[in-house]
């Protein structure tokens, strides 16, 4: 299962639904009860199956109360807001929760570099990273992740086994071992932050 914490009008949830419904169940989660019915519509619009995506809401959809719930989730999608970054909920959710696979979309360098070292810390590690710039004219740009971490988290039946070797990050875009700045320029090869080599 995949869960889309905090799915706001689905933006993410509707396509996931339309595109992996046969593949695993999308889980769309929104405590505001009109984010989870604007959701709903978009399910109905895009002509989604009853259930083709399973949204919670209210209490329901809190961090807590998916943690106690006893479902196994093997995903979670979560985005960041650009001056909160994840939040201490979200944040919470994808270190305790059952989740393997995290999808995060940062609102930017500064939620990044803010998020990441705690999601490292739950045992996750960055294995692509994407940059897109999804408002031109602004300086918004939305950073992509696809983390993983190994075995059952931290927390739950079974220890995670040994971290692997961190993933080899593309020319154009690299974390920095030394410090963790993120790299965009293509002909870097130093980080320009603490002089840092790229370390493929």
């Amino acid at each position: 299962d995949l869960l889309d914490a905090q799915c706001g009008f689905g933006l993410c949830s509707v396509p996931l639904g339309c595109c992996c419904a046969d593949h695993c169940k999308v889980v769309a989660a929104d405590s505001d009860e009109a984010m989870a019915a604007a959701t709903r519509r978009g399910c109905a619009a895009s002509g989604l199956a009853d259930g083709a995506v399973e949204i919670l809401s209210g209490c329901e959809a809190m961090a807590a109360s998916i943690l106690h719930s006893g479902r196994r989730f093997d995903a979670l999608l979560a985005a960041g807001g650009r001056s909160t970054g994840l939040g201490e909920e979200l944040l919470g959710l994808a270190a305790a929760g059952p989740f393997r696979h995290l999808l995060l979309i940062a609102a930017g360098r500064a939620a990044l570099e803010r998020d990441l070292p705690r999601l490292r810390q739950a045992g996750y590690e960055a294995r692509v990273l994407e940059a897109s710039d999804p408002q031109p004219l602004t300086d918004h740009v939305e950073l992509r992740l696809r983390l993983e971490r190994p075995g059952p988290p931290a927390g739950l039946p079974g220890a995670p086994g040994p971290r692997p070797p961190p993933a080899r990050q593309p020319r154009s875009d690299w974390l920095c071992a030394a410090c963790e700045n993120l790299v965009f320029k293509r002909h870097a090869h130093s980080c320009p932050r603490c002089g840092g080599p790229w370390d493929p």
